[in-house]
C-alpha cells in the first residue's frame, strides 16, 4: 500500500482565542455558559446558576446579551461544528486509504491474518464490515470450546480507484449512450416508411401522432 499519511490535529488561533474568551467571564457567568450549551435555554441556564425563577427568563436574557457571553457562545458554538464535521482531508485520506491497499496490508510474513486491532490505520480505513459466527461445542473430555469465524468485507478498491481518478480529473467526460428499445426501433422504422422526419426532441408518443396523421393524409390523397 502506497504510504497514507494522516494529518495531525494541532491547536489553532481559534482554540486560544476561545480559552481567552472563556477566561473574561466571571465563574457565574461561565457556569451560565455551560448551562446554555446544553440546551439553549437561557431561562434554564439562569435557573440553574442560582437565580430565581420568576425572573429566570429576564435575568437569562440580559446574561444573553452580554458581548463578551455572547462571543463566548458563539466561539464554543463554532468549535463543536468543527468538532463533528468531516474535514475534506479526512475524506481524501480515506478514499486514498481504500484506493491504495494491498493484500499484504492483512497478512504477516507467514502469509496468516493479521489480527484487526494490529492493523495500520490505512489498511483499517479500507474495512466496509464485519460478519461473525459463533460455533460452542462441548468435547468428549468436557471441555467446553467456543469459535468464531470473522469474516471482513473490505471496500471496493476499484470503486475507490475510480472515485480517486475522478478526483483527479484523469477521466475525460462520458459519452452518454441512448438505450433504445424494441417499441422505439419499430416506431423509428415506421417512421422512416412513413418518410416522417425523425426530431429527438420530440416525445415518442407525440411522434406517433404525427406519422398516424401523415399515413391518413397520404391514404386520403
Amino acid at each position: 500500500m502506497a504510504r497514507v499519511v494522516k494529518k495531525a490535529k494541532v491547536k489553532t488561533k481559534n482554540d486560544h482565542d476561545q480559552k481567552d474568551l472563556v477566561d473574561r467571564l466571571s465563574v457565574k457567568e461561565q457556569k451560565f455558559v455551560l448551562e446554555y450549551m446544553l440546551d439553549g435555554n437561557a431561562a434554564r441556564a439562569a435557573r440553574a446558576i442560582g437565580y430565581s425563577s420568576g425572573r429566570s427568563t429576564v435575568t437569562g436574557s440580559n446574561i444573553l446579551q452580554r458581548p463578551h457571553v455572547k462571543a463566548a457562545i458563539e466561539a464554543i458554538a463554532k468549535k463543536d461544528r468543527e468538532a463533528f464535521e468531516i474535514q475534506r482531508w479526512e475524506i481524501l485520506w480515506h478514499l486514498a486509504a481504500c484506493a491504495t491497499r494491498s493484500g499484504k496490508d492483512y497478512v504477516d510474513e507467514k502469509n496468516r491474518l493479521t489480527p484487526v486491532s494490529d492493523l495500520s490505520d490505512a489498511a483499517a480505513a479500507a474495512i466496509d464490515g464485519f460478519k461473525q459466527k459463533v460455533k460452542r461445542y462441548t468435547r468428549d473430555d468436557g471441555t467446553e470450546v467456543e469459535e468464531v469465524d470473522t469474516e471482513v468485507k473490505l471496500v471496493s478498491k476499484a470503486q475507490a480507484l475510480d472515485m480517486a481518478l475522478r478526483h483527479k480529473g484523469l477521466f475525460a467526460a462520458e459519452k452518454v449512450e441512448t438505450t433504445v428499445s424494441v417499441d422505439d426501433q419499430i416506431l423509428r422504422r415506421f417512421l422512416q416508411e412513413m418518410h416522417v422526419p425523425l426530431t429527438l426532441d420530440v416525445d415518442p408518443i407525440e411522434q406517433k401522432i404525427q406519422a398516424l396523421s401523415h399515413h391518413k393524409e397520404q391514404t386520403s390523397e
